[in-house]
């Protein structure tokens, strides 16, 4: 099945087919597609799946939902990608695994933009 991030959630919002949802990284919008198995509700809770080679850095094309800044603690090389473990700017305990493309070139303690892809998270409730 492959690796995955899961991050806590709460719904703040519902509204034209997108879904406001604050987690330990910021808040972010979501298209209301994302929630696949249930239907959000405003106040109730979520767990937001984000698998590792769907993360964006900054600058790196298309439209993506931002999640803030997290700093390199370390990576290594994987052949095809770069394995990053990332802990986020804001205070909370969550660290990211996140697969960076070779030419990245990531260094421990590097900052990264974080973003995206809408149509790659998965939320479940």
């Amino acid at each position: 099945m492959g690796e995955a991030n899961f991050l806590d959630a709460r719904i703040d919002g519902i509204s034209g087919g997108e879904v406001r949802v604050e987690t330990a990284l910021g808040q972010a919008v979501l298209p209301a597609t994302a929630f696949t198995a249930g239907q959000p509700s405003e106040g109730g809770k979520a767990t937001l799946c984000i698998r590792p080679e769907h993360f964006r850095t900054g600058g790196e094309g298309g439209a993506a939902i931002s999640l803030g800044s997290a700093r390199i603690v370390d990576s290594a090389f994987f052949g095809a990608h770069l394995r990053c473990h990332l802990q986020p700017e804001r205070p909370s305990g969550v660290a990211i695994t996140a697969h960076l493309p070779q030419t990245a070139k990531p260094q421990a303690g590097d900052l990264l933009e974080l973003a995206v892809p809408a149509d790659t998270i998965v939320a479940l409730v």
